[in-house]
């Protein structure tokens, strides 16, 4: 490998990936959409140590019960551990949307680069962004440890190379996976789907093992206390378990003199041996497997191409079939767009299992709410998981340098817009309606009140996703490389976001005025008010701003 080679691919990437020139041609060259900044500074000031203290206080809970058993160190393992299954689970949509899915792949591949500088580069671009993670969570329990316990300097010393290779063994048990993974389904021709399946049972594993300790510790407090305090010279190699090589940090970095410098060796050692053998074997299979991706990636699109020119039905549905397709076949789309509406009834449900209330108790809690309360949380529930899975906010966006194909076809601006609410708005209702149905089986909910907030949400949730729709039709995010920004990094998620909370608020703040002096069928009149309000200004703005915006962005 040569370096200066790897160098450049490596600044290159990772100027890209951050859009550092595009940020300063726009906001310090032309002074254009400083608003844009400093919404991203004030975010970053308020999010960076709100984070950073949640994780903090956190610690120091940790921190005291390891000092009263005589293992304090238990908050570096456990802050490891976290690490490393962090890492583990973020890095494999990164590594497959950076490998296999990135357009800056197409460029690199004709280039006199052989694949380790490909590769290397790669995987450093992702490692900067997993240090910048973990720097916000890991290095303040850190550094409170070290203060606390009044560790000398040589411990900060140790603690900054821990922190250096931490990701290194997670990192390339992902990359390992995904190499491995898209190599055979590629070879399959079914590599959308396993990649969908294999993301969503890896996210539901560590659910179910969180949720299982957590069932432990709550129903059976005292035995799952005993447990842990028969444990109480090894508590170290207890949350090691999870991951080995924790021990060894945990050791290198709690111990004083030679063993700790053993151990530190050790976890170096083991992530460097981990590496080098991740690039000897993606170096054997990463060229074939990307070229075939992108042969199969090339098939699709001429085949989804093909669908919406010969398509008998409407001009808009078959735009919307093609929108859903393409969502489909792209996993980092697909896993951002599909997990809120699965995970987050999944930890609801499970959450209150765990609790030491019966299923009839609930039951009794939750259908006891008045009619008027459950019609205007499930309508509310239906905008906000159409606002989680991004996909309203980010349909043009996720088009990208592609947008060319929809703005040839013969479709007008509206049938544009439509088609791409109407897609959002399928996987909206139906990821909805599940999380709804399994609530109201769960609790007993009356029927009647549920399927008319289903209604409502359907009703309200379209008038929402519209403004998102238009939003991003209005300032559409086209000059990305890699699939992922375009939902990830997309400052239209957090408008969005913004505007989600504020009708959240305003319908909250009314509920509970209501709830006060009892007036809860009025709140009704005043939901539907502002339904309307929100649907009349989606179809204002399209009517009014939506063929001119359309026509401005390519």
């Amino acid at each position: 490998m040569r370096f200066k080679k790897f160098w450049t691919v490596y600044k290159t990437l990772i100027n890209v990936h951050f859009g550092f020139s595009a940020m300063k041609d726009l906001y310090f060259r032309r002074r254009q959409r400083l608003w844009e900044l400093a919404l991203v500074a004030l975010a970053l000031i308020i999010s960076i140590p709100s984070i950073a203290f949640v994780f903090v206080n956190f610690a120091i809970g940790i921190l005291e019960f390891g000092s009263m058993v005589g293992e304090p160190e238990i908050v570096l393992s456990v802050s490891i551990v976290a690490a490393a299954v962090t890492t583990f689970t973020f890095s494999l949509g990164l590594v497959i949307s950076a490998f296999y899915f990135s357009e800056d792949i197409k460029t690199l591949i004709p280039l006199p680069l052989n694949p380790l500088e490909v590769l290397t580069a790669k995987f450093a671009t992702i490692f900067t962004t997993e240090y910048l993670v973990l720097g916000v969570l890991i290095l303040p329990l850190w550094i409170y440890y070290g203060i606390k316990l009044g560790e000398p300097a040589l411990y900060y010393v140790k603690a900054l190379i821990g922190f250096v290779f931490l990701p290194v063994l997670p990192l390339v048990a992902a990359a390992l996976l995904a190499v491995v993974l898209m190599r055979v389904v590629n070879i399959s021709k079914r590599k959308d789907l396993f990649t969908l399946l294999g993301g969503l049972l890896l996210v539901f594993v560590m659910i179910g093992g969180q949720l299982y300790l957590q069932m432990q510790a709550i129903q059976n407090p005292e035995l799952f206390m005993e447990q842990l305090l028969a444990q109480t010279t090894n508590f170290v190699k207890l949350f090691g378990k999870a991951f080995p090589p924790s021990v060894w940090l945990t050791r290198a970095l709690a111990d004083s003199g030679v063993s700790s410098f053993t151990n530190l060796l050790l976890f170096i050692g083991t992530a460097a041996a981990g590496f080098l053998i991740l690039l000897l074997i993606a170096e054997k299979v990463f060229y074939k497997s990307v070229i075939l991706g992108m042969e199969a990636s090339r098939a699709s699109r001429k085949k989804a191409a093909g669908n919406v020119e010969v398509a008998s039905r409407s001009k808009v549905f078959s735009l919307a079939l093609c929108d859903l397709k393409l969502f489909i076949r792209n996993p980092s789309y697909t896993l951002n767009g599909l997990i809120s509406y699965v995970l987050l009834p999944f930890l609801l449900v499970f959450q209150q299992l765990t609790l030491n209330v019966s299923l009839d108790e609930l039951a009794g809690y939750f259908g006891g709410f008045h009619p008027s309360l459950i019609i205007v949380v499930c309508a509310l529930y239906f905008a906000v998981m159409g606002m989680m899975s991004s996909m309203p906010s980010t349909p043009f966006s996720r088009e990208g340098k592609y947008l060319w194909n929809l703005r040839s076809l013969p479709v007008s601006a509206s049938q544009a817009m439509l088609a791409k609410l109407v897609s959002s708005q399928i996987v909206n209702i139906l990821g909805s309606l599940v999380g709804v149905v399994a609530f109201a089986v769960m609790f007993k909910l009356p029927l009647l009140p549920v399927f008319a907030g289903c209604i409502w949400g359907i009703v309200l949730s379209t008038g929402t996703s519209s403004l998102w729709v238009f939003l991003d039709l209005l300032r559409p995010m086209l000059n990305w490389t890699n699939p992922i920004k375009a939902v990830k990094s997309n400052l239209n998620v957090i408008f969005s976001m913004v505007g989600m909370l504020g009708l959240i608020l305003l319908v909250g703040s009314r509920a509970a005025h209501h709830l006060k002096t009892g007036t809860l069928t009025m709140m009704l009149v005043e939901f539907s008010v502002i339904t309307l309000m929100v649907l009349a200004l989606g179809y204002g703005l399209w009517k009014a701003f939506g063929e001119n915006a359309y026509k401005s962005i390519v």
